[in-house]
């Protein structure tokens, strides 16, 4: 039997990729738009501010998995239930954490999950995906954004 780890791992090594994009750039875009939606609710920030980074996001995204075990568990401990139907939320936690390593690998270019040609094209000369007005303003296939009409 695999551990979860492993599972973990043949999770995050799949066909993912092909689904989603290489991680780093799935997850500039979801920092990006976090980003956004902060400085939205806080117009204090600074124009240009990075509040949430790639690595940050994930982290923010196994931050809700061990969320949602906690108060399973802890309602099971107190129901003398326990049981390990909600292990998927570890699962997915522990898929979120090695996410981080493949951005992290990814940034450094050193992708050994994925060798194959990136699903998107490369960001233009000066073109940060931090920044998604550039995308809605001039359209942008790299995040499927494109100028309002």
């Amino acid at each position: 039997m695999k551990n979860i780890l492993q599972l973990a791992d043949e999770l995050t090594a799949g066909a993912r990729p092909d689904v989603y994009g290489r991680a780093l750039e799935d997850y500039e875009c979801t920092a990006a738009m976090w980003t956004a939606l902060i400085k939205k609710a806080n117009p204090s920030i600074p124009p240009g501010a990075v509040l949430i980074t790639p690595e940050l996001a994930v982290a923010m995204m196994a931050a809700m998995k061990l969320s949602r075990f906690a108060y399973v568990a802890v309602r099971e401990v107190l129901e003398d239930t326990i049981t390990d139907k909600h292990m998927d939320s570890l699962l997915d936690g522990a898929g979120y954490l090695r996410m981080v390593q493949i951005i992290q690998e990814q940034r450094a270019g050193r992708d050994f999950l994925d060798q194959r040609e990136p699903a998107h094209p490369a960001p233009a000369q000066g073109h940060s995906h931090l920044d998604l007005q550039p995308c809605l303003d001039h359209g942008c296939p790299y995040h499927n954004a494109y100028p309002a009409k």
